[in-house]
């Protein structure tokens, strides 16, 4: 669907968080003078203050907010739901067999009005770093490119929607066109080169009703995170559209090391291309992204030249400091067992102390653990509600472990890292690599994040 297709459509953008407040946003520029319908369980005053502001002074605006927020969802032509909401609901089920109101969502939207071209990630884990490893690269190289989707910008922000310069809804953009601006490298294809790209992280959420792919789809990997939202079988058929929507001239990156997506690659009828994921995590995201080189043609040199001037995000193995003889990691982002056992492998031998736990979404940590004990990694910090379960794991299976490891249940960030200073070696590593989501003890990952270096900074001046 065309944005100016809006025009004259009854619009609910269903969902006020991150996405669904730029939707509303992107559509107030583009139809100044359009009545748009809001619908939230979270009531006026749960918002922050900027936002209730926002929009209390619209007059064109109709909120539906608290808990009966999903009723009447059939009364609109056209639904724009947030990732965050469930497809499973009932009421969203309702609209769906219907077929009586489009349900869509801001990243489908983007897909059917951008006029460039698309590289789209997906997979459990390393969707940013990559993500973010493929926008430095064409960057660097002179491509005109944006980066989105479940990073950075909202992908509707992408466009560049200033205003609406008629009553009609016509759409100004800025920075549409390409001017390429090489710094020297010379295999650059020059097709490529000059169209607008967008490279867009992709959630499962974000993938679950989109009915078209990108240009170039990259899957790095598959692993059971999502299984609070859905089932596995549910989550993976999500992912895949990703590339079920491609054309021929359309190309798919994956990992071959996982059965599924050397199936899901059968099913395409786009040029299939699998990379080397034996090795560690990152050099699995490396290879993904020179495989992307490749298809652009852009030079090896300047591969390596963006990769070594590429600068980590925060809580993917992030170094933050040493402290009283102990390097902190923070890699907060490792919210799976899978995660944290690549962290564990990238520093093996080098660990003073592990933290791990959080939320339990019923994941297996016995590889951890059989890691942990190959290591012999001496101090491990154990976050309720998955620290008891490791803690129950070790007192039958694996009790001879606690002779060789001490293992420490908190109940805060402030307990966890005075226990480091006090028990963790010195001119070892502290690897803050939980393996499990934050929800509980932290409002999320961020929180998280920012207690422990809180923490590891205020207790390490003492």
């Amino acid at each position: 669907m065309k944005l100016t297709n809006l025009q004259e459509k009854s619009v609910l953008i269903l969902g006020l968080g991150r996405e669904g407040l730029s939707t509303y946003q992107v559509l107030r520029n583009l139809f100044p003078k359009k009545l748009l319908i809001i619908a939230d369980k979270n009531l006026l005053e749960e918002f922050p203050k900027s936002v209730q502001q926002k929009l209390k002074t619209d007059r064109q605006l109709k909120l539906n907010l608290g808990s009966n927020y999903l009723q009447g969802l059939e009364d609109y032509e056209v639904i724009i739901k947030t990732p965050g909401i469930s497809p499973l609901l009932p009421e969203i089920q309702f609209i769906l067999n219907a077929n009586k109101s489009v349900l869509t969502s801001q990243t489908e939207l983007f897909f059917e009005n951008f006029k460039g071209k698309i590289i789209g990630i997906t997979g459990t884990k390393g969707k940013s770093t990559t993500s973010s490893l493929i926008y430095h690269l064409l960057k660097t190289v002179g491509f005109n490119v944006k980066i989105g989707g479940n990073i950075g910008k909202p992908a509707l922000e992408l466009l560049g929607i200033n205003r609406s310069t008629s009553a009609g809804g016509t759409i100004r953009r800025s920075h549409d066109s390409a001017q390429v601006t090489s710094t020297g490298g010379t295999g650059i294809g020059t097709e490529s080169a000059l169209v607008p790209w967008a490279i867009l992280e992709l959630s499962s959420h974000q993938l679950w009703d989109l009915k078209k792919s990108p240009h170039i789809a990259v899957f790095l990997n598959i692993y059971p995170e999502h299984l609070d939202y859905s089932d596995f079988t549910s989550y993976f058929k999500a992912k895949q559209n990703i590339v079920l929507w491609q054309k021929n001239d359309d190309y798919f990156v994956y990992n071959n090391s996982f059965p599924e997506l050397e199936s899901l690659a059968e099913k395409t009828g786009s040029y299939d291309l699998g990379f080397d994921g034996s090795g560690l995590a990152i050099e699995q995201q490396l290879e993904a992204v020179k495989t992307v080189a490749e298809i652009l043609k852009i030079d090896t040199k300047d591969v390596e030249k963006a990769i070594k001037t590429f600068k980590p995000l925060a809580g993917r193995l992030e170094r933050v400091g040493t402290y009283k003889g102990i390097t902190f990691y923070d890699d907060a982002l490792a919210t799976i067992p899978q995660a944290t056992l690549n962290s564990l492998k990238t520093f093996s031998g080098e660990i003073g102390v592990l933290f791990l736990g959080g939320f339990d979404r019923g994941q297996d940590f016995i590889p951890v653990i059989e890691e942990v004990k190959k290591q012999k990694v001496p101090l491990i910090i154990l976050f309720p509600p998955v620290g008891e379960k490791i803690l129950n794991i070790l007192n039958t299976k694996y009790f001879l472990l606690n002779t060789q490891s001490k293992w420490f249940l908190v109940k805060s960030m402030k307990e966890a890292v005075q226990l480091v200073y006090k028990h963790c070696p010195r001119h070892t590593i502290a690897l803050f690599s939980t393996g499990a989501p934050s929800f509980g003890l932290f409002k999320d990952y961020k929180h998280r994040s920012e207690q422990f270096r809180y923490w590891l900074k205020k207790l390490g001046k003492n």
